[in-house]
């Protein structure tokens, strides 16, 4: 099981955000994150600064579909109100800070998030752990072999 996505579990109920409460999204990622990872993801409180983040720390891969501990953000600053982010559950769940009550909860569906949150770009991040890394790698390998295969293919045809 994802470690980060163990951890958001593990946080369900919690207030995770103790900086703050109304808006504590980004505070409640980062403090799972930290707690799964050793690390943050960064932007402080601000999922604007954390989608900044994301985008340019290599540790990090932006995914077109989702698993359990992607985190989904919705950053604001691209449509009107405030953004969101979450930390993908399983059965197409989200879990995130809700406002309301400042606790960590499995609070939305994707499609509920899409809905809600329809003006934002709706994005995934997929941390990249160590096996991710040796799994890119190894698909990297192969692929280079096979462009070794086709040129040596290509020069053989090319004697004939």
């Amino acid at each position: 099981m994802n470690k980060i996505y163990q951890k958001a579990l593990e946080c369900l109920g919690l207030d995770m955000s103790t900086k703050e409460d109304e808006y504590g999204c980004a505070e409640a990622v980062n403090k799972i994150f930290k707690l799964a990872t050793g690390r943050e993801v960064g932007g402080d409180i601000s999922t604007y600064r954390m989608y900044l983040s994301l985008r340019k720390d290599d540790d990090f891969i932006q995914s077109p579909y989702n698993l359990p501990g992607d985190i989904i953000i919705s950053p604001t600053g691209f449509g009107k109100g405030n953004g969101h982010v979450g930390i993908v559950s399983e059965n197409n769940k989200i879990m995130s800070n809700n406002s309301a009550n400042s606790l960590w909860e499995e609070n939305y569906t994707i499609d509920e998030w899409r809905n809600k949150f329809k003006d934002f770009p709706i994005l995934f991040y997929r941390y990249r752990t160590d096996e991710v890394k040796i799994i890119e790698q190894k698909k990297i390998n192969i692929l280079e072999a096979i462009v070794v295969a086709y040129q040596k293919i290509i020069s053989l045809l090319l004697k004939k």
